[in-house]
């Protein structure tokens, strides 16, 4: 067997299970913002949370703060793929991710959708679990394997 078929076979890479459970959390929460965005502009349901929100705030901003969330739904589908292949560039994508979902919960629960303190906290969870230091050293340990087996290829 060539030593590049072997190399390709040792290096098979595990996602630690907190980055799957993340990786998970990320795809499931981005998909339902994305359709809960989609749900709000269209108003296809009443939400007695949403009606109470829309009453004290102009309908043309929260339209674009549905935009904005279908925006950043794509976004966090985006990451959650990269994530499932270890990814450096999304761990430090997913790490301002959360940032912007913590702020837009934030905002969110200030403007009475007290659900999304659930969604504070898990930001807070994720950024302090990405930010650990175990975790940044398995993406770069996984990143500098496929830069030395990319070299070793000839890319």
């Amino acid at each position: 067997m060539p030593v590049n078929g072997l190399n390709s076979m040792s290096n098979k890479r595990k996602i630690p299970v907190g980055i799957s459970l993340f990786a998970t959390y990320q795809f499931l929460h981005s998909l339902a913002l994305i359709l809960g965005s989609i749900n709000s502009i269209f108003e296809i349901s009443s939400i007695p949370e949403i009606a109470n929100v829309e009453a004290e705030i102009n309908k043309e901003i929260l339209i674009i703060v549905q935009i904005i969330g279908i925006a950043i739904g794509v976004w966090g589908l985006s990451l959650a793929i990269n994530l499932f292949k270890l990814n450096e560039k999304a761990r430090r994508r997913l790490v301002l991710y959360s940032k912007i979902i913590l702020v837009f919960s934030i905002f969110l629960f200030l403007l009475g959708l007290v659900p999304m303190i659930l969604i504070v906290i898990i930001s807070l969870i994720v950024l302090k679990y990405l930010n650990s230091k175990k975790v940044k050293r398995a993406f770069s340990a996984v990143d500098s394997q496929t830069r030395t087996s990319d070299t070793v290829r000839g890319g």
